[in-house]
């Protein structure tokens, strides 16, 4: 029925074909929560979702966390999300082999919503340029409790943005950037830093399987900086011409 709010189907191991029908299904409804994890969706089906998702303006919670999506699924849903959902306060896409190429689309659809507590984005590759284009963004989310970025191949850079942007998030609970290629001297800063800034609790979580020697120092910090503000001076034209 259209007052339907809540829908989950989940680890339902439901394909592509059956998650186009269900998209299908779903067209009409106002949803506030929207829960499809664990579920073998893929791109096709996330082209199916668009139409869904782009008509959503109470949407609150975005589950789509192990769905096989890969960079293709992801940007439909970053698309369809770009004027929509409004009140969106927790993302899911965990282990959808997420890489930065994705990121671009992705981080300008979560740039606009300022209601945003939860981001989990673990188990993908974003590497340090893909979090440094998300790091762009944190800042300005006041409202900001958890950001998941375990095992997404980060080093250094990606690391440190990350970090300088979300001590901006006074209401921070968790950060969890273990299992990633942070060399240990950063490791090291970053706990002092995030001890500093958030003294009444452990906020970070640990750093146990965090592969240093597999990080990739031949990162070059410039072009990387150079890459990021240039995305953030197209996303500020963005925003300054709606």
């Amino acid at each position: 029925t259209p007052c339907m709010e809540d829908f989950m189907m989940v680890s339902s191991r439901v394909k592509q074909e059956g998650g186009q029908r269900l998209a299908g299904a779903l067209m009409g409804k106002n949803l506030v929560s929207l829960d499809l994890h664990d579920n073998i969706l893929g791109p096709e089906t996330a082209g199916a979702l668009v139409g869904v998702l782009q008509t959503q303006q109470h949407l609150k919670h975005l589950n789509l966390s192990e769905a096989c999506l890969e960079d293709e699924g992801v940007e439909l849903v970053a698309g369809a999300l770009m004027n929509s959902a409004p009140k969106l306060e927790s993302v899911g896409l965990a282990a959808n082999d997420i890489t930065a190429d994705a990121c671009p689309s992705l981080v300008r659809s979560l740039a606009g919503k300022q209601n945003l507590r939860e981001i989990d984005l673990k188990e993908n590759e974003l590497g340090d340029r893909g979090a440094c284009l998300l790091s762009s963004i944190l800042a300005p989310k006041a409202g900001l409790e958890t950001l998941d970025l375990y095992q997404n191949e980060i080093g250094r850079a990606g690391a440190v943005a990350v970090v300088k942007s979300i001590l901006a998030c006074k209401n921070l609970k968790k950060l969890d950037l273990n299992a990633n290629y942070i060399p240990g001297d950063c490791v090291d800063e970053i706990v002092g830093v995030m001890k500093h800034a958030f003294p009444e609790g452990s906020i970070l979580s640990e750093f146990d399987e965090n592969e240093e020697d597999m990080g990739d120092d031949d990162t070059d910090p410039q072009e990387l900086q150079a890459y990021t503000q240039s995305f953030v001076d197209e996303l500020a034209s963005s925003f300054s011409n709606l």
